[in-house]
């Protein structure tokens, strides 16, 4: 019979160890996002199996010689026995990524190494060293201006300033995250600190400005109506539980931390549980609910043995435990309990005597400074901006100075232009009887037979004025005046002394002076009209060839035989 026991036992151990050995084996077949997912999932409430899929990754990123996995596998190892309560072993291989990090140059992964040591510290009330290494991540990200960094130093050294005690300069730590985040909130990247960042002004609120914090529970509750996140409505009960105990009001405390105790339960959240029992236990103590008051503070203390809680706090639990087990009479747990909350209080003024408080407030400081160094270069800057405003003024009075003078010299000249022209025209009409173009021609030889009746043809072609038709050309005329392009073109060379283009353009101009000159009706044309009459294709080609003739633009020419008439 025993041997029968036995050999059961035996093979019950086996069939276990191979269903175990098969488990961990089937883990080589995940990628490394399943891997850390699964982790993730675990971390918290089971870091046993959290840190089975931390070894799996490893073991995997090793076998790949994947380097970049293998260490981020040490990260997962190192939080795991973080979680597992070993410190030393989780600091080992912090600083083992630490060490690959400055040997590979690697900013990002060196801010994840160093990160991690500072959360590690922190989560065993080491304090002193958890804010160093805030601090060193808070120096990276001024000097690299990553608002990412920023953010996570901000947080934590909030964090800290809270178990402190210092919750305005946590407040205003947080405040400053939400002014970054603010921008940001929709962004899924982002979303989720910036509900980490009104949470912790909402907490930090509820110990010095209840309305404050009122109103970021309102935004607390937002976000998780319209998201459906059912984390962010866990915080909201907590936190809405915790304000109404503070408000003293602590019968809606009871059930609204009742809720919140459901639903961070549910989410399998046992890190969260601690705030939430905390209060519960405080308003059953208030309301004279003792045994229900040593129900839940016995359930921080089995906590506490998985989850490291906030070490000033938890002596307060500990102490109100065995408070109600003194009302209730039980001495014995009472006694238990008290010896408990000695011990605590002698870690807690250890823990208090090693924070470096220099340190903390040299950081304050810095944000002090910081805020005078960023009012400085603002001044400066405005004080450069004006200086430069002022050199931009004095540029653009000498500018208009120079364009004033630029302007009063056109003037004058378009004047004395506008005079001569009509000076000359006035002896074209004296002239009359002559019947030549604005250009006296000047004969270079006797023509010949041929080339007078070309000149007594062009000359009736002036009188008539042809040339205003619109698509005279050298072809047209020559033509019209039974002659060819060649010695048309060259008798107007010869005797016009111009090119043909340029003898039809004089001819149009000349033209467009007398017109202008002596009918009102035709100065009332637009520019566009007075052009097509002339036989220009546009206004702007009959105001360059005016401008280049005559030195003025049409418009002005107008304006003023306008006014002297």
């Amino acid at each position: 019979m025993n041997f029968r026991c036995y050999f059961s036992f035996l093979f019950c151990i086996c069939f276990v160890g191979t269903l175990f050995s098969q488990e961990r084996d089937s883990l080589a077949t995940y990628s490394y996002g399943e891997l850390n997912k699964l982790f993730s999932t675990f971390r918290y409430n089971d870091p046993k199996t959290a840190k089975l899929y931390a070894d799996a990754t490893l073991k995997k990123a090793i076998a790949e010689k994947n380097t970049t996995e293998e260490y981020n596998a040490y990260i997962l190892q190192s939080k795991s026995f973080g979680y597992l309560g070993n410190l030393p072993e989780a600091l080992t291989l912090a600083d083992k990524c630490v060490a690959y990090a400055e040997e590979q140059q690697d900013i990002v992964f060196y801010v994840k190494a160093i990160k991690r040591k500072g959360t590690l510290y922190y989560n065993f009330g080491k304090y002193n060293e958890a804010i160093t290494y805030y601090l060193k991540v808070d120096s990276i990200a001024r000097i690299t201006e990553n608002k990412d960094y920023q953010v996570y130093a901000n947080q934590s050294i909030a964090s800290v300033k809270t178990v402190l005690g210092d919750h305005k300069n946590a407040a205003k730590l947080f405040s400053v995250n939400e002014t970054i985040l603010e921008p940001l909130k929709d962004d899924a990247l982002y979303s989720s600190r910036y509900l980490s960042t009104i949470i912790g002004l909402c907490s930090s609120y509820t110990y010095f400005n209840i309305p404050k914090s009122e109103k970021y529970l309102s935004i607390i509750k937002e976000i998780s109506t319209k998201s459906g996140d059912k984390d962010a409505l866990s915080y909201y009960y907590s936190l809405k539980g915790i304000i109404s105990y503070l408000k003293k009001e602590p019968e809606a405390a009871i059930n609204t931390l009742h809720i919140a105790d459901s639903l961070v339960t549910e989410l399998g959240r046992k890190r969260n549980l601690f705030p939430i029992y905390r209060f519960q236990g405080k308003a059953y103590y208030d309301t004279g609910q003792f045994e229900k008051t040593i129900d839940v503070y016995e359930k921080i203390k089995t906590l506490r043995k998985d989850i490291k809680f906030d070490h000033f706090k938890y002596q307060e639990v500990i102490a109100t435990l065995a408070l109600s087990y003194d009302t209730i009479n039980n001495i014995e747990k009472a006694i238990e309990n008290f010896t408990l909350a000695q011990e605590l209080v002698k870690a807690n003024d250890t823990i208090k005597q090693a924070i470096n408080y220099e340190i903390i407030n040299k950081y304050d400081n810095k944000i002090l400074q910081d805020k005078i160094d960023q009012l400085v270069i603002r001044s400066q800057k405005k004080e450069q901006q004006n200086t430069s405003l002022v050199y931009l003024s004095i540029g653009l009075v000498m500018l208009l100075i120079v364009l004033f003078i630029i302007y009063q010299k056109n003037k004058t000249n378009n004047r004395k232009k506008f005079e001569t022209l009509v000076q000359k025209l006035e002896q074209v009409e004296e002239e009359a009887s002559k019947k030549t173009s604005f250009k006296t021609t000047k004969e270079k030889k006797v023509p010949d037979e041929k080339i007078t009746q070309i000149l007594n043809s062009l000359q009736k072609f002036e009188d008539t004025h042809a040339y205003l038709h619109k698509n005279t050309s050298l072809t047209s005329v020559a033509k019209k005046l039974h002659t060819n392009t060649s010695y048309l073109s060259k008798t107007i060379n010869t005797y016009k002394e111009q090119s043909f283009k340029n003898y039809i353009t004089e001819l149009r101009i000349n033209y467009a002076l007398q017109k202008l000159k002596n009918d009102r009706q035709f100065r009332s044309y637009s520019i566009k009209g007075i052009s097509e009459e002339l036989g220009f294709k546009s206004e702007g080609s009959f105001s360059r060839a005016f401008k280049a003739q005559t030195g003025i633009y049409p418009s002005y020419f107008i304006k003023n035989i306008t006014a002297n008439s």
